[in-house]
């Protein structure tokens, strides 16, 4: 098998694959295609306890079923685990990446406010992790975020992307914190973009990659999404958005108070990601150039709410 480190596909009772190819896109694991029959994930960012609490909620979702769509169900090994050295397998599941249309964008927000409300009536003793609170428990490779900004400093030089998010995090985090106390906590997918959601036959067929989940704002999930799907700020971004705005309002509504935390919550998970892409680098998993891409991403976003302001999450019905 054309993989970097030997896998022992014998310890979930697999024969060695004729075909294996990779998906394209993704850039937290690595992935393959094993006969176009099962696939092989080989986790970066989990420790193998991580990787284990992340498949109790997927095997949570599976056994209680009603889903109009696959999440992934790890098969276990012979012994009854589902994780082996950092390693996962699951069966394959036929579709294609959703791409930025606005049809797919559309199936897609809808899939998202379908699969969160199964996951508000899951225990939120199943969260894999708890990200209620700051933003040095994102990533393990970020532990001092004034370190960070400093290390970053160093490197980059105190250009306006660094300063826009050396600047935003205090204030961020102590709204964060106020939200966390007055507005719905369950658990979220966490990183719901158009890369880990498939279509075939003009349905959505899965939702994939549930890696971050974790227990945090319900609110989370569609500002992530949206984030992801419409690139807010750049062009074309309007027409996405309305898209994918009509798909989450045939599923799911958010309260008035969460409505009106969504600017905040929009600037919070750009911070956010740019915290992933740190730890990343730090780690040695992810080049420098992610970070600046991330920062620029922020910058963007943030003029882009101070001019534009959000339409609100019934605009486009």
């Amino acid at each position: 098998m054309d993989v970097h480190r030997p896998v022992e596909l014998a310890v979930w009772g697999l024969p060695e694959p004729s075909r294996v190819r990779r998906p394209a896109g993704g850039t937290n694991n690595t992935t393959l295609i094993l006969d176009d029959t099962h696939v092989l994930r080989i986790y970066q960012n989990l420790l193998p306890a991580e990787i284990a609490a992340e498949h109790r909620l997927l095997n949570e979702l599976n056994q209680r079923g009603g889903l109009p769509f696959t999440v992934p169900a790890p098969r276990p090994t012979l012994d009854g685990r589902t994780v082996h050295d950092s390693m996962a397998i699951f069966p394959f599941v036929p579709g294609q990446r959703a791409d930025e249309s606005l049809e797919s964008i559309e199936l897609a927000a809808e899939a998202l406010g379908v699969l969160d409300q199964a996951l508000a009536e899951v225990a939120v003793e199943l969260a894999p992790r708890d990200w209620r609170g700051s933003l040095e428990q994102i990533h393990p490779g970020v532990s001092d975020l004034e370190g960070a900004c400093a290390e970053l400093e160093r490197r980059l030089g105190d250009g306006p992307g660094l300063r826009w998010f050396r600047e935003s995090i205090g204030p961020a985090e102590r709204l964060h914190a106020k939200l966390v106390r007055t507005l719905p906590v369950q658990i979220v997918h966490g990183d719901y973009s158009l890369w880990n959601v498939l279509v075939h036959e003009g349905r959505v067929s899965a939702v994939l990659d549930f890696e971050v989940a974790h227990l945090g704002l319900r609110l989370n999930d569609p500002v992530a999404a949206v984030t992801m799907a419409t690139g807010l700020g750049i062009s074309g971004a309007e027409e996405r958005l309305a898209a994918f705005l009509r798909g989450y309002a045939r599923s799911a509504s958010l309260s008035a108070a969460e409505e009106e935390a969504t600017p905040a919550m929009l600037r919070y998970k750009a911070l956010y990601s740019v915290v992933w892409r740190i730890g990343r680098w730090r780690l040695g998993l992810s080049p420098i150039e992610e970070i600046t891409e991330r920062l620029a991403d922020g910058l963007v976003l943030d003029k882009w709410l101070a001019r534009s302001g959000w339409p609100g999450w019934a605009w486009a019905a």
